[in-house]
């Protein structure tokens, strides 16, 4: 059965992180219980009279300690045993980066309410794509550790982050990075800067450092190594995805209700697929005793009607006869083939006159309507004559 190199490492690197929290759980609880003893030594060694002091050595403190709570493994040697075995298990060069990988971080870091989980996440998703990481605080042109993970793993302690606290131009590494305002990567990285000497461990071959802009201004610094034999373990891409995210995360966080956000799929579940209702309905199967002739049936085809022909139009009477006609007045006893034939409308009762009252001149009631018009004046003109006052 082929083994995938990715979920491997993922599992070992979720099984050395579990580690790594117990581990520092039970360093805090020893730490505690070493206080309370040295508490309660202190209290009875201050009754004990000055003249009896001289019987009690001065370190029998430390060996009642030594005696109480024998010294605890060093968890680093536990933790470099199972990379040695990831080493040995997975060999050749690393995998090409995984989208869904990278989709799986976003979706883990924007799910946090909390600002602390949506850094915490972001650490944590971080050193997926690393083989360590921090995330140094900035305030006031001074850099602070906030927390650390992988150093135990390489040589060094991710607890000592908190002791770390230097100036911008201190390092110039870190000052580069803060002046250009863009990552940068150093190939190898300057040991002997405040950021290296703090944080420890084996000597990484790459280092990126990413700002991280919260309230549009550069409140943060990731750090991420790459370690020698862990060629490709670096993904710069998905690094500075994930610091844009949590920026973001961060400044919209008390302004989102929708958390975690339905556009991405939470890691581990796959995309639903959408099936219609008509497609889940099973096809119901026809009765013996019918048969149905589903094969298609072509449409009869169309005929066309032929076009009446028109009439082409009568010829026109040539010039000579229509003058002819014009003089006389009076047609022909059979029509004639040359002439359209006279419309209901062009009939009229009213007889033509004869040539002989055209060339008199004659004029028609209708073109003596001026004459009639002049008749009451010549009327008004006689009166005034006939009247026995009136003047000539």
């Amino acid at each position: 059965m082929p083994v995938d190199p990715v979920a491997n490492r993922r599992f070992i690197e979720n099984l050395s992180t579990l580690l790594e929290d117990h581990l520092a759980s039970w360093k805090s609880q020893l730490a505690d219980t070493r206080n309370e003893i040295n508490e309660l030594i202190s209290k009875a060694s201050e009754s004990i009279p000055a003249q009896a002091k001289h019987l009690f050595p001065e370190d029998l403190v430390a060996a009642l300690l030594e005696e109480a709570v024998p010294p605890a493994p060093p968890p680093e040697r536990i933790v470099e045993k199972v990379i040695e075995t990831v080493t040995v298990t997975v060999p050749g060069p690393a995998p090409a980066p995984d989208w869904g990988l990278v989709k799986g971080s976003v979706s883990s870091i924007e799910g946090a309410r909390t600002q602390v989980d949506v850094l915490t996440r972001f650490l944590t998703e971080a050193q997926i794509h690393s083989s360590r990481a921090a995330l140094l605080v900035l305030r006031n042109d001074k850099l602070s550790g906030w927390k650390a993970l992988g150093f135990d793993a390489s040589g060094g302690r991710d607890d000592a982050i908190r002791s770390l606290d230097f100036g911008v131009g201190d390092d110039e590494f870190v000052e580069a990075c803060l002046k250009a305002e863009k990552p940068i990567i150093a190939v190898p990285p300057p040991e002997g800067g405040p950021l290296r000497r703090a944080l420890g461990g084996h000597p990484p071959a790459r280092t990126l450092l990413v700002p991280m802009v919260i309230r549009d201004r550069i409140a943060g610094v990731l750090c991420a190594d790459e370690l020698p034999g862990e060629e490709g373990r670096l993904n710069e891409a998905a690094l500075e995805v994930l610091t844009f995210v949590t920026g973001l995360s961060v400044d919209l966080l008390a302004a989102r209700k929708k958390i975690p956000s339905p556009a991405l799929t939470p890691r581990g579940e796959d995309i639903l697929i959408f099936r219609s209702a008509a497609a889940a309905v099973e096809p119901v199967a026809e009765s013996a005793g019918f048969a149905v002739d589903d094969k298609p049936v072509a449409a009869p085809a169309v005929q066309d009607r032929p076009r009446p022909r028109r009439r082409p139009p009568p010829p026109r009477p040539s010039p000579s006869l229509r003058s002819f006609l014009r003089r006389t007045g009076r047609p022909s006893r059979q029509p004639s083939p040359f002439l359209p034939k006279p419309s209901a409308a062009r009939c009229s009762t009213r007889p033509t006159r004869t040539a002989r009252e055209r060339s008199a001149g004659s004029r028609t009631p209708e073109k003596r309507s001026g004459l009639s018009r002049n008749r009451p004046a010549r009327r008004r003109r006689a009166s005034r004559r006939a009247s026995p006052g009136s003047t000539s």
